[in-house]
């Protein structure tokens, strides 16, 4: 019996392929694939997530396998967003609404693999909002990073103007947001900026919101 020819790929299977390149830092087989199926930088995964290849990129809201940050990631970025990517695609990770960058600035992949702050200034180049909650879990960027024990992140895009509430300008110890900010704060909201404060060793705002009660 003669055996059959391959069928071809099919394009969840081109997807899958493309996200294995990725995480592993083969940008000239991805190069190669997404020269061949240009078509993949909008599919989307089949998984919950239903994540685009950019979104791998940030190593965070995939699947747990797939989290992984290779030295080359911020070229391999600038791959998918020449091919066509869109920077601000959301994904359904962490209850919708995750960007790229919002999933990157939380990750701590990136940030062990010392681009994290590289990766944020391109997707910011080429054109990442500041202003969306696409950190996932309704929570802005800034916090979202703090959330998840990103202070470098948090502070990095707080510098680029993303916007500020009375918990992440605490945990920031920015005392002149925090003060501005407190004018219109709950109590709830207020007790959960003393924590974060105490929790980062905010020295001033721990002291100011303390002087509050």
């Amino acid at each position: 019996m003669k055996n059959s020819p391959e069928s071809p790929q099919t394009l969840e299977s081109q997807f899958e392929t493309a996200a294995d390149l990725i995480i592993t830092g083969a940008i000239e087989p991805l190069k190669e694939l997404l020269n061949t199926h240009p078509e993949l930088v909008h599919t989307r995964s089949t998984r919950e997530h239903r994540s685009t290849l950019l979104h791998y990129t940030a190593a965070n809201g995939v699947e747990d396998v797939r989290q992984e940050t290779p030295p080359n990631i911020v070229a391999i970025a600038n791959l998918l967003l020449d091919a066509g990517a869109e920077v601000d695609a959301e994904s359904e990770a962490y209850g919708g609404g995750c960007t790229t960058l919002g999933l990157a600035a939380t990750s701590i992949h990136p940030q062990k693999a010392g681009v994290q702050l590289d990766l944020l200034q391109t997707l910011l180049d080429r054109g990442a909002s500041l202003q969306k909650n696409s950190a996932g879990n309704a929570h802005s960027i800034v916090l979202g990073c703090l959330a998840n024990g990103q202070p470098e992140a948090a502070s990095f895009l707080a510098d680029k103007g993303a916007p500020l509430d009375v918990v992440s300008a605490a945990g920031l110890n920015r005392l002149d947001d925090l003060q501005r900010l407190a004018q219109s704060a709950t109590p709830s909201d207020l007790e959960q900026a003393l924590r974060y404060a105490e929790g980062y060793g905010a020295l001033d705002t721990a002291r100011y919101l303390r002087d509050l009660h």
